[in-house]
């Protein structure tokens, strides 16, 4: 057959498909290349996928050769996963190469790069506060593809709108500097996202300006309390709950944080704003001006006129108290305060008299009826006496004063089991139960009317105790009489008497005041000697001596410009108003808010400080 030569070209063309894609008889050709569609590929999101396809090819690269299988796989596994059907994931940003392997190990490959595109910014901060002022947070903000994975080593810029409450620094640093409320931008590459941050200030520490006071009783005084955080910045934008520790003792106007003092003793104001604290110890005080030791209680009367006693003040109802309680709602009174076992008395500065405790008086005092002023008071166990600026002496009741009889016109006059008191004369008199020759008269027979003491003495005042009785002289000694078991009359005996003898030692006295068991005595420094039964300490001279025979000096290095001695207690008032008392505390008497003996001069509680 003959070809012609259009016929052999074609049949040249037709061979030469054939074997683009097909084996050779003589068995298959050789792979020598794979080629891996696409060649390049850029990824722009983690998460992206892509599908790679790969062929053989011959040496003379003439065609594809017959189907093959591959492995794939990539040079960077961090930046792209490949699947087994050529599947590739992006997983990371960098560069990478997919390869197809056949099972001769003839390979191909890919570049690919992940290059990821911003699509968004994100603050990851939620409900951001900042507690004190000066504190600092971290804005932590990621650049997001837009397969919402985070793109690493993003440039972000920061502002605050509201610099008075926040600012930021380029780093991402937000700090407090004022209370409320503030947003802060994060930008990268035109995306931007926005968080709020408030600053709260947290009250850490409250500090209350006096950070101490000392009150006059009734009256007020106003306390500042200065809010502070953490970091010591002061807290504008609260105010604080204001309480006392006692209500009794102080009362505080949450409004105007004015606190009102209403009892004597120690109280606390207290400031408080969530769960901080701040606290102002305080002292309420009064300067007393009298005061007078009873058998088991203690009076005294303030500068304002006000009226306290403590220890036993009511036999009736058994009411004790180891601090000064303010007592009758009487008006004002002045001076001349007295207590006796079931009463206590006073004088306005009118000399209208006064009395509380039991019946017939009443807790809130009782007027004395009477149409006459008093000019001073005394008090005994259960029965007060006024006496008149002409001389008169009346025993007191609310209802009726009768007049001491004996038409005597007395200067003096003092109270305890019995009464006595001075006349112009400067002759004493006394009345009432004998049984331990306190009269003086040189018997023990009771006495209903006032009886001159034996020995033809003058005094300036006499003193009449629980069973003996002491006067200074108008010459200057100290003269006793009655009960001396213990050594009441400091003569260094124990010898009782129905007459006045020489007492106290030798001391030249100002002043002298008869207890139950024991003297005391001023001389005219203002130093305290006190002797007689001791055994609770009211000697006050640091020991519990159960008989001290001379005067002994008091303790502390005080002076005085009163001394009251009561049943086994004594008590002496300074001259600006500050009260020690010393002796027996078992009720209270003391009144320093224990129930402690004290051998030594113990300041009141309530005491001018």
């Amino acid at each position: 057959m003959t070809w012609s030569a259009g016929a052999r070209l074609a049949l040249l063309a037709t061979a030469a498909v054939m074997g683009a894609t097909c084996d050779s008889p003589s068995g298959p050709r050789p792979v020598v290349s794979v080629q891996v569609t696409p060649r390049t590929w850029t990824f722009t999101a983690i998460g992206d996928t892509v599908r790679f396809a790969a062929v053989t090819r011959d040496a003379h690269a003439l065609g594809i050769l017959r189907k093959q299988s591959f492995t794939w796989s990539a040079s960077a596994p961090s930046v792209v996963f490949m699947l087994d059907d050529g599947l590739a994931l992006a997983i990371g940003p960098g560069v990478a190469q997919v390869r197809a392997s056949t099972e001769d190990s003839v390979t191909g490959s890919a570049d690919v790069n992940v290059v990821q595109t911003i699509e968004s910014v994100i603050i990851l901060l939620f409900d951001a506060r900042l507690r004190a002022l000066g504190d600092s947070l971290m804005v932590y903000v990621e650049a997001r593809d837009r397969n919402s994975h985070r793109v690493g080593g993003t440039a972000f810029s920061f502002r605050s709108l509201n610099e008075n409450v926040v600012t930021v620094t380029p780093a991402g640093w937000a700090k407090a500097v004022s209370p409320g409320v503030a947003s802060i931008v994060a930008t990268a590459v035109g995306k931007a996202d926005t968080t709020l941050v408030q600053v709260l200030q947290d009250v850490e520490t409250i500090a209350l300006s006096p950070d101490t006071a000392v009150v006059e009783d009734g009256a007020t005084r106003q306390f500042i309390a200065t809010l502070r955080d953490h970091n010591g910045y002061p807290v504008t934008d609260r105010v604080p709950a204001w309480s006392t520790s006692d209500s009794l003792v102080m009362s505080v106007n949450t409004g105007s944080a004015t606190a009102r003092a209403i009892k004597l003793g120690h109280a606390k104001v207290i400031a408080t704003s969530g769960g901080a604290r701040g606290e102002a110890p305080v002292y309420v005080f009064t300067p007393f001006v009298s005061a007078v030791a009873g058998p088991a209680q203690t009076c005294a009367i303030s500068s304002h006129g006000r009226s306290y006693c403590w220890g036993w003040i009511n036999y009736t109802t058994g009411q004790r108290s180891l601090v000064p309680l303010a007592q009758a709602t009487t008006p004002a009174l002045a001076s001349s305060v007295g207590a006796g076992v079931t009463l206590a008395c006073g004088l306005t500065a009118g000399g209208a008299a006064y009395c509380w405790g039991d019946p017939p008086f009443g807790v809130s005092g009782a007027a004395i009826a009477s149409a006459f002023s008093f000019s001073s008071s005394a008090v005994g166990y259960v029965t007060a006496y006024g006496l008149t600026a002409s001389g008169d002496v009346y025993s007191l009741t609310p209802s009726l004063s009768s007049l001491v009889p004996g038409g005597l016109s007395f200067t003096t006059i003092s109270a305890s089991a019995y009464a006595c008191g001075t006349v112009t004369s400067g002759a004493a008199y006394c009345w009432g139960s004998n049984i331990t020759g306190g009269l003086g008269d040189s018997t023990y027979t009771d006495r209903p009317e006032p009886t001159a003491v034996a020995g033809g003495h003058t005094f300036t005042f006499v003193a009449a105790g629980g069973g003996h009785t002491c006067g200074i002289t108008t010459s200057g000694p100290t003269y006793c009489w009655g009960r001396n078991n213990y050594g009441s009359f400091g003569d260094n005996t124990t010898t009782n008497t129905t007459v006045p003898v020489p007492a106290a030692g030798g001391l030249t006295l100002t002043s002298v005041t008869a207890g139950d068991w024991h003297t005391c005595g001023l001389v005219s420094s203002g130093a305290a000697y006190c002797w007689g039964f001791g055994e609770r300490g009211s000697i006050g001279n640091g020991m519990f001596d159960a008989a001290r025979l001379t005067p002994a000096a008091v303790s502390g290095d005080l002076t005085f410009a009163s001394i009251s001695a009561g049943g086994q207690h004594t008590c002496a008032l300074t001259g600006v108003g500050a009260l020690f008392c010393w002796g027996r505390n078992e009720d209270g008497e003391v009144g320093d808010g224990t129930g402690t003996n004290r051998s030594v001069p113990t300041r009141v509680t309530g005491s001018r400080p």
